[in-house]
């Protein structure tokens, strides 16, 4: 009997990588996304419900950072910018 393929592909929830990745929106806006799996939770003794995590925004072409406070169950992230036309990195942390 023949069925026919379906039109939609049901995408994963997670993939199971650690990753953190930026996007530039505007010349003024970024966006952030990551994933931490559960492995990495435990290898770095994390405890969900007691760490503050931060993004630590680093402007490598002014030479300063700065860090926002983000919800723990969060996995992305709008960052604001002033500074244009400069390269910048984001660190998914744990406030210590």
């Amino acid at each position: 009997m023949y069925r026919p393929k379906s039109e939609y592909y049901e995408l994963p929830i997670k993939y199971d990588q650690t990753i953190v990745r930026l996007l530039v929106q505007s010349p003024t806006r970024m966006y952030v996304y990551w994933e931490v799996t559960d492995d990495t939770i435990k290898n770095l003794n994390i405890d969900y419900n007691e760490c503050t995590p931060i993004l630590k925004i680093t402007n490598l072409t002014k030479n300063y950072s700065y860090e926002i406070k983000i919800d723990p169950y969060a996995n992305n992230y709008y960052i604001d910018v002033k500074d244009v036309d400069c390269n910048y990195k984001v660190e998914l942390r744990k406030k210590v």
